[in-house]
C-alpha cells in the first residue's frame, strides 16, 4: 500500500507541477526548408578536341578526341570517357576514363581521372591523372589534363599534358 500511495502522490506532483509552470512560450517563426537544391558544376555529354606534349618511348606532340559524359551528384561530379590519341612520333592509343571532381566556383571543376587503356605500339597501360576545366560560354569548356600513364608490359611509363576545348551538350 505504501508503494501505491508513494507512486500517486509522485503522479500528483508532476501534474501540479506541469500546470504551475504555465503557458508555453511563442516561438519565433521559422524560414521554410528548401525544397529544390540546385548542384553547382554541370553535368552531361561532351566532346571536343585536347592537343599537348607527350613524354615516354619517344617525346613529341600529340592530338585526342575525347568523348564523355558528366553527372552532377549534389556538389560531386562524376563521369566517364573515351579517348582517341595520336602522338607525332606515330603511336595510337585507346582509352577510357572514370573521371570524379567537384566545382571550384560556378565555372571551374577539378578532377581525378583513373583509366585503362590500348597502345597500338606496347600494349596495355593504366592511367592516372588530373584535369581542370573552366566553363567559358554557353557550354564550351576549356580544359587542361595532366596524365600518367604505367606500362603494363614492364615498358617505359609516359607523361601527358593535353589542354584544348570541349562542347558540352
Amino acid at each position: 500500500m505504501l508503494r501505491f500511495a508513494v507512486s500517486s502522490s509522485c503522479l500528483s506532483l508532476a501534474f501540479v507541477g506541469a500546470a504551475a509552470a504555465g503557458p508555453m512560450p511563442n516561438l519565433p517563426e521559422l524560414p521554410p526548408l528548401p525544397i529544390h537544391y540546385e548542384s553547382q558544376g554541370h553535368g552531361g555529354p561532351y566532346a571536343g578536341i585536347l592537343s599537348g606534349y607527350a613524354d615516354g618511348v619517344e617525346t613529341g606532340l600529340g592530338i585526342a578526341l575525347v568523348v564523355g559524359n558528366t553527372f552532377a551528384a549534389a556538389d560531386l561530379l562524376v563521369g566517364f570517357e573515351g579517348m582517341a590519341f595520336a602522338a607525332s612520333h606515330g603511336e595510337v592509343t585507346l582509352e577510357g576514363s572514370m573521371r570524379a571532381g567537384f566545382s571550384l566556383t560556378d565555372t571551374v571543376s577539378v578532377f581525378g581521372i583513373a583509366g585503362l587503356g590500348h597502345s597500338f605500339d606496347t600494349d596495355a597501360f593504366v592511367s592516372v591523372g588530373a584535369s581542370l576545366e573552366a566553363d567559358v560560354s554557353n557550354g564550351w569548356l576549356v580544359r587542361a589534363d595532366y596524365q600518367y600513364n604505367h606500362d603494363l608490359n614492364g615498358g617505359i611509363d609516359t607523361h601527358r599534358v593535353l589542354t584544348g576545348l570541349l562542347h558540352s551538350f
